[in-house]
């Protein structure tokens, strides 16, 4: 029998961003995930982030398993929202919902880190809205949006061409050459592709020569070629730079992937590469200065929730995470943290002393940065439900 659906509130007129993080017991486990889908019918899941317990790895197969299960559980929520419909009207919005959503699984639970999904939707249901959205001082409203790139062929994966389509998608995405004036801030988060020798010899059949031919590196130049394609789409729709010198500079920017970063390193963006796919999934969460309002027309809803975006110096830079809770947590420190996004990057010095990340052959320097960062961030946020994802290459951390 399937389970009853909760019914809420009014309807909004326009939807509003909803994050929840829900626990699970294994990559497959999608049942706090349905279950939370099907106490708020009113919400259309834009995408699930996850945490599984695999390697973190080229053969980390735990994320595409996760994913698979979790289209599966898609389809079964999406049968039930069909099913428990009273009209034509609502028929045909239910079957809109959770068509199509990104699934962004990254490997390694290493240390603290708990296995999570989180859960980014635009809910209908007006009991998501805020109702007290002007006490706090803020204009923007938190928005959230999908896309994705073309599949690539191997040997496109970690180079400029990359780069180009993940710039390409999500300005042709935003619209208006990706500029948007009254952004207030934007993150980008990305799962990229990575090259195996089935792939890389598949490429060679076609006279084709890859990037690399060692598939964990591949993983660094997916990394690094996607994120810096997002970082200049971001930089363009925040109105840092025109498309015009963007296309002039792509050049330059592109031709140092994983070379130079001082060329480019962006705290707006977080990628991660995996096996189970071979195009970019792009989860875009952003910030909109709102309109105020004239006397005789009502100040639209906006999402309860907010986004705070930072750097860190370092693995152990518990001050610059502190930073990004307080602004997280608002001026009256009364925000709960929903969702921690970060990005671990492996050091073979740590304020001058030595590491073993980069010279240990038994763990993946990833795996060391992850357990790290992620002990840091857990103890900042009082959660272990924390994403972290190895290997900044041009990105924050």
């Amino acid at each position: 029998r399937a389970p009853a659906l909760v019914r809420c509130g009014m309807v909004l007129e326009n939807p509003v961003a909803v994050v929840a993080v829900v626990d699970t017991a294994h990559p497959g486990d999608t049942g706090p995930l349905e279950r939370w889908m099907d106490a708020n019918p009113l919400a259309d899941t834009l995408c699930v982030l996850g945490k599984t317990e695999g390697n973190g790895c080229v053969n980390d197969f735990t994320r595409g398993y996760a994913t698979s299960a979790i289209q599966a559980a898609l389809g079964r929520v999406r049968s039930r929202r069909l099913g428990a419909t009273a009209n034509d009207d609502e028929r045909n919005r239910y079957s809109r919902f959770t068509a199509d959503p990104a699934i962004i699984m990254s490997g390694g639970t290493e240390g603290v880190l708990c296995p999570h999904f989180i859960i980014f939707s635009n809910s209908w249901d007006e009991a998501d809205a805020d109702e007290n959205h002007d006490d706090d001082g803020d204009d923007a409203a938190f928005e959230l949006h999908v896309t994705r790139t073309r599949d690539f062929k191997p040997e496109e994966v970690g180079t400029p061409i990359m780069a180009r389509e993940t710039r390409r998608a999500i300005q042709e995405y935003l619209s208006d050459g990706g500029k948007a004036p009254n952004w207030k801030d934007m993150f980008v988060q990305i799962k990229c592709p990575l090259l195996t020798p089935e792939r890389i010899e598949e490429a060679a059949a076609r006279r084709e020569t890859c990037a690399t031919t060692d598939c964990y590196e591949s993983m660094a130049l997916s990394r690094g070629a996607s994120s810096l394609g997002a970082a200049v789409a971001v930089e363009i729709a925040l109105g840092q730079y025109s498309a015009t010198v963007a296309a002039e500079a792509e050049d330059d920017f592109y031709a140092h992937i994983c070379e130079d970063y001082s060329m480019f390193l962006s705290d707006h963006v977080s990628s991660s590469a995996g096996v189970e796919l071979m195009h970019c999934e792009i989860l875009m969460m952003l910030t909109r200065r709102r309109e105020h309002p004239s006397t005789t027309r009502e100040s639209p809803r906006r999402s309860k929730f907010r986004m705070a975006r930072g750097r860190m110096a370092d693995a152990i830079d518990l001050a610059g995470v502190t930073r990004c809770v307080e602004r997280a947590r608002g001026p009256r420190g009364t925000n709960e943290i929903v969702a921690a996004i970060v990005k671990a990057d492996p050091a073979a010095l740590v304020r001058g002393r030595r590491t073993t990340m980069l010279s240990d052959s038994d763990i993946h320097a990833t795996r060391h940065a992850r357990a790290a960062v992620g002990g840091v961030v857990a103890a900042a946020v009082g959660d272990c439900r924390v994403y972290v994802s190895g290997g900044a290459e041009h990105q924050g951390p």
